[in-house]
């Protein structure tokens, strides 16, 4: 595999599910719970014309994208309430296999929320509840129990060793586990790190609580129910990768998300639709903003951007690797989804700046269909205002390595002495959340109120606590 460059696939991740981004730094400073509008009623009486116009211009581009060699066969659609608007399949058939990768994700947060909407788990109990040999917190770090919660929303502490080399393992006769993890690099709930290893310990506990084998558990409560004929996984079985979906599997998947997991069948109903408390809990987001709107942000497994106004307008996630290109996209407000399945001999620079185009492609789709007043995955995205800005300057020191980061506001712009004598500008993709232009590091300001001055920082590999508030902060 050819190691594709951080800063493209960082790129991919941030746009992948914005296509143009506004940029603003201006708005409400509300906290208000975030969760979708009421879902208004699709209108799909778009003009043919214009319709059919936007499903060639895909078209050309899917083509396009397999004379470069980007994937062998590729199945993509849209649907609008409990109905599949468009489909389109290159070199595939409905019923074509393809691997999910990191969408598996998605199912396993939706077993997870089975199990609490059936009180079988509560999401605030401790991993250890579950699995008493498993302790993931670190001493030195004073870290919480780390929660169910903590797990779904990537803030355990558990690193993302993706971006970072990691010597302290912990080992399955330390654990439990069928695999080893690696230790926590941050106290739990200050940080989102994404991690796969957050996922897999959520496999075994929908295991341990279900009694049943990964396969018999979501084909039992996801695949039959919801009539996803060909879903199942394939040589690896956990609850971070390894299902594999048909486009008439994810297409009903997509489906029951688009409608808020409402389930026709009254019969199946009461036993496979998420309570509306539950349901909204989802997208909530466990970290604390100085600023509401305009945020990407992780929460109950999905990621989720917001309006201006702090509602999620869209959650989503990716599915990526050498042979594997899926996308899944909810639209709440219109009832809508959008997604894709692929197989791109190599995960490339050009494969990830593909899709891309293809979403935006099949967003032009769903704006069309749902008649929205403007596309539909429109994004205008917030950066810290100077009184933030002031307010995260200071000195703050590792709880690991006991290493200083000095941090300034120089006219109106964040300053993070990352080496010694070795300084760098954040871009921030929201309030709290600024990479280096230089070491194209992430860090991610915590605060515990919105109002306040943030507690401490971290980057990729620890968390700096704040020892000193610098004096133009005062």
């Amino acid at each position: 595999m050819k190691y594709y460059n951080l800063r493209i696939f960082c790129r991919f991740l941030l746009l992948c599910s914005v296509f143009p981004i506004y940029i603003t730094c201006s708005g409400s400073k509300s906290n208000k719970k975030i969760y979708p509008s009421l879902p208004e009623t699709p209108v799909s009486n778009a003009s043919l014309d214009e319709v059919t116009e936007l499903e060639k211009r895909l078209e050309s581009y899917v083509r396009w994208g397999r004379s470069q060699g980007y994937f062998y066969s590729l199945s993509t659609g849209v649907v609008i309430g409990d109905r599949i608007f468009y489909e389109y399949h290159q070199n595939s058939t409905p019923d074509k296999l393809y691997s999910l990768a990191s969408v598996t994700k998605m199912y396993t947060t939706y077993a997870v929320l089975l199990l609490a909407d059936r009180k079988q788990i509560h999401l605030d109990d401790p991993v250890k509840k579950y699995l008493p040999s498993l302790i993931i917190e670190r001493t030195e770090l004073k870290s919480d129990p780390v929660t169910i919660r903590n797990l779904l929303t990537h803030t355990s502490g558990i690193p993302d060793i993706r971006y970072m080399h990691c010597e302290n393992w912990m080992e399955p006769e330390q654990t439990g586990l069928p695999f080893r993890i690696p230790a926590q690099h941050f106290p739990n709930g200050v940080t989102y790190r994404y991690s796969n290893f957050g996922f897999m310990i959520l496999g075994e506990i929908i295991q341990q609580v279900s009694g049943l084998s990964l396969d018999e558990f979501y084909a039992q409560n996801i695949f039959e129910p919801h009539s996803m004929p060909n879903a199942k996984f394939g040589r690896v079985s956990t609850g971070a990768a390894g299902l594999m979906n048909s486009f008439n599997d994810i297409s009903q998947y997509a489906i029951l998300w688009a409608n808020r997991t409402r389930v026709s069948n009254s019969e199946q109903a009461e036993k496979f639709t998420l309570n509306a408390k539950l349901y909204n809990e989802i997208f909530e987001p466990l970290l604390i903003y100085p600023e509401t709107g305009g945020l990407l942000f992780t929460g109950l497994g999905w990621r989720m951007n917001t309006s201006d106004n702090g509602d999620v307008f869209t959650f989503y996630h990716v599915g990526g690797a050498n042979g594997t290109m899926a996308w899944l996209q909810i639209f709440p407000r219109y009832n809508a989804a959008l997604f894709y399945l692929g197989n791109p001999p190599e995960l490339t620079n050009e494969v990830l700046e593909f899709q891309v185009g293809l979403q935006h492609r099949l967003g032009d789709i769903v704006t069309a269909h749902t008649r929205s007043s403007e596309p539909v995955y429109a994004f205008k995205k917030k950066t810290p205002e100077n009184e933030i800005c002031k307010r995260m300057s200071g000195l703050y020191r590792s709880m690991l390595s006991n290493q200083d980061l000095p941090v300034e506001c120089v006219d109106g712009e964040v300053i993070i002495e990352f080496r010694k004598n070795l300084k760098e500008r954040l871009i921030f993709r929201n309030s709290r959340v600024g990479v280096g232009i230089r070491s194209n590091r992430k860090y991610d300001f915590y605060f515990a109120a919105p109002e306040q001055y943030p507690q401490g920082v971290s980057n990729h590999e620890e968390f700096f606590v704040r020892t000193l508030q610098s004096q133009e902060s005062d």
